[in-house]
């Protein structure tokens, strides 16, 4: 069992740190995965405290983790979303789907999914000493610059050719996975024909569920790699205008 990261995407202002923490809260202690004290914002917190400590906060964004999870509520306002990024710490085999109705009831869903946070942080790791730090190899790895002036200038590897990557877009977050959510504002937002996806299918009024594979995704080549490059074209085709 691989460790799981959950990200959901909203529209902005529709939900703030502490509906999307008070909602988490319920979901753990429905599995019994509480812990007694939280770390919020690097401060230690008793569980019954966290909620009070976000309410006092004048902060549209807030981080917390225990020795289960990182749990991450943010605001990216030039693209106009927030979103909330919950990652486990552990192995746990964990059904996110709950949350993702019970988050929805909180703010306007634009879509959610669940990655194997491994292969999505190696995905999505632009900077160098990233690799230097994990001792990986970089070498052979396409690279480009930063686009900064001098003298901040450097290159960076130039991850815009793998599957698993995730891209900032207005409104949205461009990403694929094994296991993905939408709300109707998606379909808007993106331009994507939902009836063209054949694994979609409609779970309640203005959600749908998208299943590839049981699975997530652990590899950007082969069938893994071809099942995510065909997502990608199926639910961003304005993707190639964007970047052109």
């Amino acid at each position: 069992m691989r460790k799981t990261l959950f990200k959901s995407v909203y529209q902005i202002d529709t939900i703030s740190p502490i509906d999307s923490w008070n909602t988490f809260k319920v979901y753990l202690l429905d599995r019994k995965l509480s812990s007694s004290h939280y770390f919020v914002d690097g401060s230690r917190v008793s569980f019954e405290k966290v909620g009070s400590v976000l309410l006092k906060s004048a902060s549209l964004a807030c981080y917390i983790e225990d020795e289960y999870f990182e749990f991450l509520h943010g605001v990216v306002r030039n693209n106009q979303y927030c979103f909330v990024y919950i990652k486990s710490k552990q192995h746990i085999d964990l059904d996110w789907e709950p949350l993702v109705f019970a988050l929805k009831d909180q703010g306007v869903l634009i879509s959610a999914w669940v990655d194997d946070s491994e292969y999505a942080f190696w995905q999505n790791a632009e900077d160098p000493l990233q690799y230097r730090a994990a001792g990986r190899r970089y070498e052979g790895l396409p690279m480009k610059s930063n686009g900064l002036p001098f003298p901040v200038e450097r290159q960076i590897i130039d991850i815009s050719g793998n599957p698993g990557r995730w891209l900032h877009r207005s409104g949205y977050v461009e990403a694929v996975a094994s296991r993905m959510w939408f709300g109707d504002s998606f379909w808007e937002l993106t331009g994507s024909n939902p009836v063209a996806i054949k694994q979609l299918e409609s779970i309640e009024n203005g959600l749908s569920r998208l299943v590839v594979q049981d699975s997530c995704f652990s590899s950007a080549t082969g069938d893994e790699g071809a099942k995510q490059n065909e997502l990608r074209a199926l639910l961003y085709p304005s993707v190639g205008q964007m970047d052109a």
